[in-house]
């Protein structure tokens, strides 16, 4: 009897001891993830191109986490809130989220230049970094004055530079553009340029077919050239042209791992395969690779762990993807290097044009550096006009 209790005694202490284990097991667990918000659209009227968006970046995540087992060890969770494209709704997500897991939002991507507008002056008080990557405020590259704001990639002007050099060039000139008219079609949105977005876009086309206007002469921004924009116009959008955000359509290397990681084991987000080389998918994966690429940066400076926003936020002051890194990654040809700095949080200001045959997109020119003589004052102008609104003094951040 004595020996029965004895045992029993020892089990119990055991069992506790297994259960104290497990209980201080979950937490450690948890302390070692990446929490990355996700504003997103799959409903309301801009689904069409909210969708895919989402589903490129919840692919690349869960990619990150299944081929790497995740950033340097660190697993990376998210969780999407459905901001159906309004700025409130945005903003209301963007709280809800930006507190979560063992140290907050590491970023967050609004995908609308309205809700980008409102969080950034929520985004240095949170200290949580915003990639607005081909949108947002086009003064924001002036990361002395908008520390806290990406626009990666390329903003509304560079967009509208590079168009207007390749349209003189069709025109054989800048002295042949002297006289002629360029009519400007836009969204009523709170964008710097705005253009098109959405179902404004094909509208646009079909509009353009019925009246006889020539749609190798229309030029959307890169907004408004994905395949959602021209499909629904069907042959009558061909010739159609749109600025790339350096990529075009079509699968490249990382489908291969796409494939293999994700959607052979049905783990994959886009409804078909041949969706993953759409525009706007693509799209959502370079934004998650940039973010990704952020996190890694951030963690040679800070420890191979979760970091928070305000590292982050270094990290993306200091991305530097090279060559040598955009073909490791898989994304050789997509992308051109990209090196961000305080001065710059552009990094690159270089794009293609690309147009539409009727089935799919073809790029129509070489690579297309927008003019940094006409851009580089504007946005010196504009940010120093904020500052002084703000009453901010520019200047680096320093992250120790």
């Amino acid at each position: 009897m004595i020996g029965k209790t004895l045992t029993a005694r020892h089990a119990g202490i055991a069992l506790a001891a297994l259960l104290g284990g497990l209980a201080m097991a979950a937490p450690a667990l948890a302390q070692n993830e990446q929490f990355i918000p996700m504003l997103v659209y799959r409903t309301g009227a801009y689904a069409p191109n909210g969708v895919p968006f989402a589903n490129g970046l919840a692919d690349y995540y869960n990619l990150v986490n299944e081929r790497d087992g995740g950033i340097n060890g660190v697993k990376i969770v998210f969780e999407e809130c459905d901001t159906g494209y309004a700025t409130d709704r945005g903003v209301e997500c963007y709280e809800r989220l930006k507190g979560k897991g063992p140290t907050g939002a590491a970023y967050v991507i609004p995908l609308s230049t309205g809700i980008t507008f409102a969080l950034t002056e929520k985004a240095p008080i949170d200290k949580i970094p915003i990639i607005s990557m081909g949108y947002g405020r086009s003064e924001s590259r002036d990361g002395s004055v908008f520390q806290w704001n990406f626009p990666l990639l390329g903003t509304y002007w560079t967009a509208a530079d590079i168009i207007l050099q390749f349209i003189a060039d069709q025109e054989r000139g800048w002295d042949k553009m002297k006289g002629k008219r360029i009519a400007l079609v836009y969204h009523d949105s709170p964008y710097v340029l705005l253009w098109g977005w959405g179902v404004m876009n094909s509208t646009a086309i079909k509009e353009a077919v019925a009246v006889g206007y020539p749609r190798e002469k229309m030029y959307g921004v890169w907004w408004s050239g994905a395949e959602q924009d021209v499909r629904p116009a069907e042959e009558g959008a061909k010739g159609y042209n749109s600025a790339a955000l350096q990529h075009t359509a079509g699968q490249f290397q990382l489908h291969q791992d796409l494939k293999k990681y994700l959607y052979d084991k049905g783990k994959g987000y886009a409804a078909k395969w041949d969706e993953t080389g759409e525009i706007l998918y693509i799209r959502g994966l370079i934004n998650a690779m940039l973010g990704v690429e952020a996190i890694r940066t951030a963690q040679e400076k800070f420890g191979k762990k979760p970091m928070t926003g305000e590292q982050v936020r270094w990290g993306l002051e200091n991305l530097n993807v090279t060559a040598d890194r955009l073909k490791q990654l898989g994304f050789e040809n997509e992308l051109k290097p990209i090196k961000v700095s305080c001065e710059d949080h552009e990094g690159t200001r270089m794009g293609r044009i690309q147009t539409w045959d009727g089935k799919k997109w073809n790029v129509a020119s070489d690579w297309i550096t927008s003019d940094d003589s006409v851009i580089a004052p504007m946005v010196k102008e504009a940010a120093a006009k904020y500052a002084a609104e703000k009453n901010i003094t520019p200047g680096c951040l320093v992250t120790n």
